[in-house]
């Protein structure tokens, strides 16, 4: 719902009342909390949260309160992002330990082939009327739950990826490792149906031993995506805190700054001052320390040699 700045904002149970320009609001199904988002143009958190101060005595008499929540939103959405990307993490770590412990097997048994004793033993027949040899049975067992189980994010990501018209490398694994894992239980069921005339031939292992690979360096790319982000999110955390502002009246902006209002000022507008109005500047308007949150459109900050610029 859009506003003017002559609008007025009510809460209905507590009956608030902000006669500050806004531009939207957001308001939940619980009346006890109102979630306004300003348009910085027309005015900023600092009159907010002094209107808000000013409604809280009036409050206090009546029995209620305001919880006021100046939120660092950067902050909040770091600390969410990092939260997801360890459970990114920690889910492709699980998937992939999962289907090493199932691949693993499954090697040692294709390795085997080489061996003629092991051989001898793994290419033996299940039943003797049908051509189903134990390898093929092994196997079937052991490549199941890693079809199932990590390779159905690859299938699901693959269907969504075919549904909006696009074909990422989702498709193609899953494409490979269908492939091969249906061909098989297809060859084990011929086996079953035609006897000893059919030739059991499987691929199990190729489905296994596919998406175990692609699963390792999906674990190893969110790793290191995750250590990338964190560098960033350290250094972003070198910004300051606070700022100091200096609090001019509209009046003497237009002898400082040449408009009375700095709101109004653009944005590739440069103001040259002298030392001596500096100094004077920081004599005569008294300064306040104040939460960078807190910083809104057409302030004057003190930024001191060897200062991080308050931004």
């Amino acid at each position: 719902e859009e506003i003017d700045s002559k609008s007025i904002v009510e809460s209905k149970g507590d009956c608030l009342r902000y006669d500050i320009p806004l531009a939207k609001t957001e308001r939940p199904s619980n009346i006890a909390a109102i979630k306004v988002s300003y348009d910085p143009h027309l005015t900023g958190a600092r009159n907010l949260a002094k209107k808000i101060a000013n409604l809280q005595s009036t409050l206090d008499r009546e029995g209620k309160g305001i919880w006021l929540e100046v939120g660092d939103t950067l902050a909040s959405q770091q600390s969410q992002q990092k939260k997801k990307r360890e459970n990114e993490i920690r889910l492709w770590r699980n998937y992939f330990l999962l289907s090493i412990f199932f691949t693993i097997p499954i090697f040692v048994i294709t390795i085997g082939r080489s061996k003629e004793n092991f051989r001898d033993v793994i290419l033996r027949r299940v039943f003797d009327q049908y051509s189903l040899t134990w390898e093929a049975l092994l196997l079937f067992i052991l490549s199941t739950p890693v079809q199932f189980v990590p390779g159905q994010r690859f299938v699901s990501s693959a269907i969504k990826s075919i549904r909006h018209g696009s074909a990422s490398m989702d498709v193609l694994i899953a494409l490979g490792s269908s492939v091969a894992y249906f061909y098989s239980i297809f060859s084990v069921f011929m086996a079953f149906a035609c006897g000893t005339s059919w030739h059991c031939t499987v691929f199990f292992d190729t489905s296994a031993m596919l998406i175990t690979v692609v699963l390792l360096g999906r674990m190893m790319e969110h790793s290191t995506k995750g250590r990338t982000s964190e560098a960033l999110t350290k250094l972003m955390t070198l910004q300051p805190k606070m700022a100091v502002l200096v609090k001019i009246p509209p009046a003497d902006q237009t002898q400082l700054f040449g408009c009375e209002n700095l709101k109004e000022a653009k944005a590739d507008q440069k103001v040259a001052l002298k030392p001596v109005d500096v100094e004077r500047m920081l004599v005569t308007y008294p300064t306040e320390t104040i939460s960078i949150h807190l910083v809104q459109r057409g302030d004057v900050l003190l930024v001191k040699r060897g200062a991080t610029i308050p931004v």
